[in-house]
């Protein structure tokens, strides 16, 4: 059985995230063929992170947020969520908590759009 992670707002992982988990999350989402982007697994929660993680979560009938928490994570890996976790550049930790994007420069908007 798989092991499960108690709620704590720590497990969230969500856009403005940067880390080995992340990468771990995004690794998971190129198996699974979706799209991430050119970047690919870039160990940074961007747009193209959070798009792909909705579609996981509806594929699999999970809470649609875009947020990798427990049931997410339990579900992609089946243990804990281990590794260090930082908040990315351009990110305010209101921005974090209002689930807001980061600051975007014009080449990494136009890399949405490609």
């Amino acid at each position: 059985l798989p092991s499960t992670v108690p709620y704590n707002r720590k497990n969230n992982i969500r856009k403005c995230h940067k880390g080995d988990n992340v990468k771990k999350i995004q690794q998971k989402l190129l198996e699974e063929g979706f799209n991430i982007g050119r970047t690919k697994d870039d160990s940074k929660f961007g747009i193209l992170t959070y798009r792909a993680v909705k579609e996981y979560q509806r594929k699999y009938d999970l809470r649609v947020d875009g947020i990798v928490g427990p049931e997410t994570w339990n579900h992609m890996f089946g243990d804990k969520v281990k590794g260090k976790e930082e908040v990315g550049e351009g990110c305010t930790p209101a921005q974090i908590a209002l689930g807001m994007e980061p600051i975007m420069s014009f080449l990494q908007v136009m890399q949405v759009f490609l």
